[in-house]
């Protein structure tokens, strides 16, 4: 039994027309898709189920089932087919989300300033010890572990920048799929307090700097910021104010949240209504591409419909059919 492709959570499969061949149908904001279960032996029952949706089980990062398939043989045996989930869990939906902020992100100027809470790193915890989060630093060399440490708040140590008048680029990567950041800090100017970053620029925004003095600077994220860079974000510092030197970083904590604590499927869900449903809209009811599709749905429903009458009659004058309409 080979698993189906990553979908969302699917109806119960319904049987072909034709070949009463069972058909596992996804409809996503991508695409639609039809792929044929192609049993050995013709099935009497189909029944399907989402994975938990709630509770320790759905929370879990193994958790990657997204639905389940039962199909019940001719000769008795059962059959299980999974339906497992894109890795980070959104697929098409939350690539194409991704894309659509990005963009937006490249259309914010120097002046572009967002108000945070003052409490918005409470929502989570500092991740930056975790294996998981990994730093990188154009400026330095070694191994993640070492430019983590010397990067750490207890260290004494500092990474300062190659090229005098040009810029240092953090980057911060992140392997857990569970894990999702919401913010970093930065500790400036505490070994060269004459070489602090003029600006800190990060998803297309630029945060102002102070000469001359040692300080944390918090840069919380925006959900759509916190989405963007799950995977990984980078942070880029400009040259010193006094042009007297490269950029000099003392230090960094990024902080995370769970997806559970930090909404994840809520957030992705209202910034996909704002972004993508008018171009989704669009692309599914304009053009061939959107002709076909609306073909194919019509196709579906009338297949579902006249499959239900023929239940619905089979029962009725007390014909056969088994349980194949247990799925339907």
């Amino acid at each position: 039994q080979s698993p189906c492709p990553p979908v969302p959570p699917p109806f119960p499969p319904p049987p072909c027309r034709k070949t009463l061949q069972p058909l596992l149908l996804c409809v996503t904001p991508a695409a639609i898709e039809v792929q044929p279960l192609r049993p050995s032996t013709r099935i009497e029952g189909i029944a399907a189920a989402a994975a938990p949706a709630h509770g320790a089980a759905a929370r879990a990062p193994s958790a990657e089932v997204a639905a389940v398939c039962w199909a019940l043989h001719e000769d008795g045996s059962l059959s299980c087919h999974q339906a497992t989930k894109p890795p980070g869990g959104g697929g098409s939906q939350l690539d194409s989300l991704r894309a659509a902020l990005l963009r937006a992100f490249e259309r914010r100027t120097s002046a572009t300033r967002l108000a945070f809470r003052v409490d918005a790193f409470e929502e989570g915890s500092c991740v930056t010890s975790s294996p998981e989060v990994t730093l990188f630093v154009d400026a330095a060399r070694g191994a993640p572990d070492s430019i983590k440490a010397r990067l750490s708040a207890a260290s004494d140590d500092c990474i300062v920048g190659q090229v005098e008048y040009g810029p240092m680029t953090l980057s911060v990567s992140n392997s857990s799929s569970d894990l999702v950041p919401i913010g970093v800090r930065l500790l400036l100017g505490a070994s060269h307090p004459h070489q602090v970053p003029s600006s800190i620029r990060l998803f297309g925004r630029t945060v102002s700097t102070v000469d001359g003095e040692r300080r944390w600077y918090d840069l919380p994220f925006t959900p759509a910021e916190s989405i963007v860079g799950q995977r990984s974000f980078s942070l880029t510092l400009a040259p010193a104010h006094s042009g007297a030197g490269p950029p000099v970083l003392n230090a960094v904590e990024v902080f995370g949240a769970t997806r559970r604590e930090f909404g994840f499927d809520m957030q992705v869900t209202a910034l996909s209504a704002k972004h993508l449903t008018p171009s989704a809209a669009s692309s599914v009811h304009g053009g061939e591409g959107g002709l076909r599709r609306r073909q194919i749905l019509v196709g579906l429903e009338t297949a579902l419909t006249e499959l239900r009458v023929f239940h619905a009659v089979a029962a009725a004058t007390g014909g056969g059919g088994g349980g194949a309409g247990a799925g339907v």
